[in-house]
């Protein structure tokens, strides 16, 4: 991984309470998607760069593409991890609203985000991915056009498997 738990928090305006072990599975599908994109050279050398930035990782001293594809990277997780951050089950169901507590503001009524505000984040914080990469996407992803949004996989049998994001 490029960016790290912490990285994620900060380009998604997100409290420290999110755990590194609540982030970092959604982490890993996001480095295997920007790997995709940008091909496995890249992604290798920014990820060794990444490795040198302390804990947690100090991004402001790092190349441009290492800057780069740690927020693109950030970005893919949050679009990744959003449904289930944004879900709480319990023995009875799912839950859809309740009270938070916090000790600066107090009490407040929150719900959570219906099925298409989901979706409309995750398409924004694929669009911020793509946004952040886009000086280092090198494979075609199909019609002739480098980038994500035309990416597609190949069965057995050679036949294009339709591969819309969010996987």
């Amino acid at each position: 991984m490029i960016a790290d738990a912490n990285h994620v928090r900060v380009m998604g305006n997100m409290p420290n309470s999110l755990s590194d072990a609540v982030i970092n599975p959604h982490l890993r599908h996001a480095g295997r998607r920007l790997k995709r994109w940008v091909g496995d050279a890249p992604y290798a050398e920014s990820e060794t760069e990444a490795g040198t930035l302390g804990t947690p990782k100090e991004f402001s001293g790092a190349t441009a593409q290492c800057q780069a594809l740690a927020d693109a990277e950030a970005y893919l997780a949050i679009a990744v991890g959003i449904m289930s951050w944004n879900t709480v089950m319990q023995s009875s169901g799912s839950k859809a609203a309740g009270i938070a507590r916090d000790g600066i503001i107090g009490e407040s009524t929150f719900r959570y985000m219906s099925p298409s505000e989901i979706e409309t984040m995750q398409d924004n914080m694929v669009r911020k991915a793509e946004e952040a990469a886009a000086l280092y996407v090198v494979e075609d992803f199909g019609g002739g056009s480098p980038g994500p949004e035309r990416s597609f996989a190949i069965d057995d049998d050679g036949a294009e498997i339709d591969d819309d994001w969010p996987e």
